[in-house]
């Protein structure tokens, strides 16, 4: 029954040239009328009001039940949670609705392009036209397509702002937390830029505070809980900015101390194997003579005693088969020595 009745649909805005042959798009299939994709949408918003209504009908009957007596607080609990949820997924329906019907990408009325062999007076009143047609969409508090894209994506930036400032707090808090507790991290781990593997150039980004930054994002969007959520209130545009913002920060604040934790334990351990199994290395600080008869070691940077233990490192028998993990343990361990001694 639905697909004779679809087919008889598509038949009826099929278009066709005098002699009632279907006219054949440029994707080689049948052309449809100007008012096709309209009618389907609004066809699509019955649906959309459907799944719309019940979850409104779950929503009512949980507010319901969350103002009588559970058996424990675990029950209230699932129950209140299970209505944020739905809470997010109406507004999701609430927003996909609204553009299927309002946008001007759901096929709203546009003035015709003109044709390449168009008059002055017809450019010039078709640029009349378009300029009467901003302001009214100006009055009516309407935006272009890209003005809204533009907009989503300056919203976008906006809580990816919060949100990387949050981690970098986060830590320059747990570096000093660890200076206060004499606990022992190299300069360079930190200052050392992350190289993009797409690209094979550096950046300006630390590869440690990269690491960790990367790790927060696998750990958040591998949550298919968490990634529905995020993507709900993203949907909501404007008004779902401030409880975006905020779940970004409580999802930061749940994963990353642990994560932080983790890579910088990863490090000490590396540097602790290393110097128990690393050889004495046979090469010594470079000499140069600062006055007649006497040899001082030449100062090196940081970045100079990187590429130094980087090159020192690779010398070592079975580098070809060490995991990253354990190169760069081997690094760092020639580099502290180099730099602090020992």
């Amino acid at each position: 029954m639905v697909e004779p009745a679809w087919n008889q649909t598509v038949e009826m805005f099929t278009e066709r040239d005098a002699n009632g042959a279907t006219v054949m798009g440029a994707d080689g299939k049948p052309k449809l009328g100007s008012d096709f994709k309209p009618f389907v949408r609004k066809a699509g918003s019955y649906a959309i009001d459907d799944l719309n209504q019940s979850t409104q009908n779950q929503i009512t009957a949980l507010e319901a039940r969350l103002k009588g007596v559970y058996p424990n607080e675990e029950a209230r609990q699932a129950d209140a949670a299970a209505l944020e949820n739905l809470g997010y997924e109406k507004a999701a329906f609430d927003f996909v609705r609204d553009r299927m019907l309002n946008s001007a990408e759901a096929g709203e009325a546009t003035l015709p392009k003109l044709p390449p062999n168009a008059t002055p007076e017809q450019v010039a009143y078709q640029q009349q036209l378009e300029a009467q047609q901003r302001e009214l969409d100006a009055r009516q508090g309407k935006q272009t397509v890209e003005a809204r894209r533009a907009a989503r994506a300056a919203l976008d930036r906006e809580v990816q702002n919060v949100y990387e400032a949050g981690i970098n707090q986060d830590i320059e808090a747990y570096i000093n937390d660890m200076k206060g507790r004499g606990e022992y991290l190299p300069d360079f781990v930190l200052t050392d830029k992350w190289v993009n593997p797409q690209t094979g150039q550096p950046t300006t980004v630390s590869a440690f505070g990269a690491r960790v930054y990367l790790a927060l994002n696998a750990k958040i969007n591998d949550n298919p809980v968490h990634a529905a959520k995020l993507a709900s209130l993203q949907a909501l545009g404007p008004a779902g900015k401030e409880a975006r913002i905020a779940e970004v920060t409580r999802l930061r604040g749940l994963y990353f101390p642990k994560i932080l934790q983790a890579e910088v334990t990863r490090i000490q351990d590396g540097i602790r194997a290393s110097s128990s199994q690393g050889k004495p290395s046979n090469t010594v600080a470079r000499m140069e003579p600062q006055s007649q008869g006497t040899l001082t070691p030449q100062t090196m940077g940081t970045a100079e005693i990187r590429s130094w233990a980087e090159a020192e490192a690779a010398k070592e028998p079975g580098w070809e088969n060490f995991d990253d993990a354990t190169r760069e343990a081997r690094i760092i361990t020639l580099a502290a020595k180099k730099k602090y001694g020992g």
